[in-house]
């Protein structure tokens, strides 16, 4: 019999295979791309829920930039809107607001349900909203524009300073054709106008008054709805008492007069969206009726009538203290109780199928209070936003802030030394100083310019004009018609010398020369 013997190789020869073996693997490592393409990243991302996307913010300094894109976030909100909405449920007390974001469809009668976040606010300068959650924003009584999926507040410019929130009258609205939120401004609640005033929101441009012949003159008395592209509120004509409904298309920016119902009053209503029409519906709790105005005709006013019986299978709720908060897109109608006294919870109720359904949202109000911290005295009022998406806009917006003149603390004035005006560029042809400003703080290529002297306001640089960058140095130079100073351009670490001319406003990158920059090179 023949016995085989393990043959056993000296200690220098596996000592070599083994590196051998390491060599080829590094070989094959090498041949495998070693990052992921931004366009990827970004795809994968945009699949991801606004809280993570927050915390990505901070992975790298591109990435910071890319999630502020205005393709990213239009990437973002497509997806977004494809997912099903969630309820967002705020609690308000003394000391702070607390917002839940819970799921809105499939939640069993009886049934406790987990939010998929929640958190506090604190130092709260606002206590209510003047809209429902319009494509993931919501208007506050504050001049500020409320983002829950981000936790961002963002201030935009006060229409005029010497008039009160509380006299005026502002709507949030939502253009579902170019994604575009805009705030429908009035001045006063009490005389009639034809000139509201209308903005923007993320365009950087200031307050535009809308043009004559494009309103009817009107005052506004009432809080309104936006869906589809076009705002409802409540409105009064000039000479008449009788209420109407106004409509503000957001995209054209034109009025509509929408005459209520026959024999009905305006006050008892709330505007809803039913099967993609305006309805007004009007709940009676002593008797349990839901009464449904659905518009079918907008311009001939012709009005349909529905009526629903509202059971309420729950003993243990007082129906006097429940009120309308708003339908879900599914067709249900969801109401709530004003205040938070044992548990707090919402009732859903389905027209179609005549059935309702309880969804609890924390049974034990005292384990409530005892992880918040609160004493056993502390009300609570509540507010509902059905049909909640998430939304990424306002990473664009937090260095803008809205504002219809740059931001000295954020936003970097290239200067020149050309005797009279200081932070200012020079056009020798022309004879004009020309004021330039870019973000200091962030990529884009959105920056502004101002020509003193003539009576114009704060223009954006033509898309395609400017490289997007940042500005890296504190001061920049003038000479020649041309303003220089130290950038750097997305997705590059190496600094270069951003050039503007003066004239004609165009943007050229300059690398520097060798192994620069050499400091300090202005």
């Amino acid at each position: 019999m023949r016995i085989l013997k393990k043959k056993i190789l000296p200690r220098n020869q596996a000592w070599m295979n083994k590196k051998r073996r390491r060599r080829e693997r590094s070989r094959d490592d090498r041949s495998q791309p070693s990052h992921i393409p931004l366009d990827i990243t970004l795809g994968i991302l945009s699949r991801l829920p606004a809280k993570s996307i927050l915390r990505n913010r901070c992975v790298s300094e591109l990435w910071s930039s890319s999630i502020k894109l205005p393709s990213f976030i239009n990437s973002f909100a497509s997806r977004s809107t494809s997912r099903s909405p969630t309820i967002l449920v705020t609690i308000s007390s003394g000391s702070g607001k607390y917002v839940f974001s819970f799921p809105q469809h499939q939640i069993p009668d009886g049934s406790i349900c987990s939010p998929f976040y929640s958190y506090q606010i604190a130092n709260l300068d606002w206590k209510y909203s003047l809209s429902n959650s319009i494509h993931g924003l919501i208007l506050t009584s504050v001049f500020k524009i409320w983002n829950p999926a981000l936790r961002q507040f963002l201030a935009f410019p006060h229409p005029d300073k010497y008039v009160s929130s509380r006299h005026a009258s502002s709507y949030l609205g939502y253009d579902p054709l170019e994604g575009k939120h805009k705030v429908l401004f009035f001045m006063s609640t009490i005389k009639c106008t034809d000139q509201p005033r209308v903005l923007t929101l993320g365009t950087q441009e200031s307050w535009r008054i809308i043009p004559k012949g494009h309103c009817p003159v009107h005052r506004p008395c009432g809080h309104g709805r936006c869906f589809n592209g076009i705002l409802y509120y409540r409105a009064c004509l000039d000479g008449d008492s009788q209420c109407i409904i106004m409509s503000f298309d957001v995209k054209s920016e034109y009025f509509n007069i929408i005459n209520y119902p026959e024999g009905r009053s305006c006050s008892s209503f709330h505007m809803i969206p039913y099967e993609g029409r305006l309805a007004l519906v009007t709940y009676d709790h002593p008797y349990d009726d839901v009464e449904l105005n659905i518009l079918k005709d907008a311009h001939g006013h012709i009005w349909t009538r529905e009526r629903y019986v509202l059971h309420l299978p729950y003993e243990s709720i007082r129906r006097d203290l429940i009120y309308f908060v708003g339908t879900t897109d599914a067709g249900e109608y969801a109401f709530a109780p004003h205040g938070v006294y044992e548990a707090f919870y919402i009732i859903y109720f389905d027209p179609r199928r005549n059935s309702t359904r309880k969804v609890l949202f924390e049974r034990n109000l005292d384990e409530f209070r005892r992880r918040c911290g609160l004493d056993s005295d502390d009300y609570f009022t509540m507010q509902v936003y059905p049909n909640h998406i998430e939304n990424a806009h306002g990473h664009e917006w937090t260095h803008q802030r809205f504002l219809g003149v740059p931001c000295k603390s954020e936003w970097r004035i290239h200067t020149s030394i050309m005797g009279i005006i200081s932070d200012a560029g020079y056009d020798s042809l022309e004879g004009k100083h020309k004021v330039l400003c870019v973000p200091s703080e962030e990529y884009t290529d959105q920056s502004r310019v101002l020509t003193l002297g003539i009576q114009e306001s704060w223009r954006h640089i033509t898309k395609g004009r400017c490289p997007v960058h940042r500005p890296t140095g504190t001061r920049g130079r003038c000479f020649n018609g041309f303003i220089y100073y130290e950038a750097r351009l997305l997705g590059d670490d190496h600094d270069i010398i951003m050039s503007f001319d003066v004239k004609s406003e165009n943007f050229n990158p300059i690398k520097f020369p060798g192994e620069g920059p050499f400091w300090p090179f202005f």
